[in-house]
């Protein structure tokens, strides 16, 4: 997964646990999780956007959506792990 310290977001410290617990997102989620402003959580999530660590989804130019896909394989991978264990 990659690293988020060397970005600079509205909470860099929040950031990371707002990615898992909602690993597909939009604007309006981020600026209620972090408590910010909507440009500051678009400007976060530009940035997260430029190292990679989201990526666009769906949604139009008003209402875009954004997933961590790192978190989002990792889920996989787990859910993949966890049902072969009951077999």
């Amino acid at each position: 997964m990659r690293r988020l310290d060397h970005l600079d977001l509205p909470d860099a410290t929040l950031a990371p646990e707002v990615l898992i617990a909602h690993p597909v997102l939009d604007s309006a989620l981020l600026q209620r999780q972090l408590d910010v402003s909507a440009p500051s959580a678009n400007g976060a999530i530009e940035k997260l956007l430029e190292a990679g660590i989201l990526r666009q989804v769906g949604g139009n130019v008003r209402h875009r959506v954004w997933a961590a896909i790192d978190v989002l394989d990792a889920l996989d991978a787990f859910a993949e792990r966890a049902g072969r264990r009951g077999r």
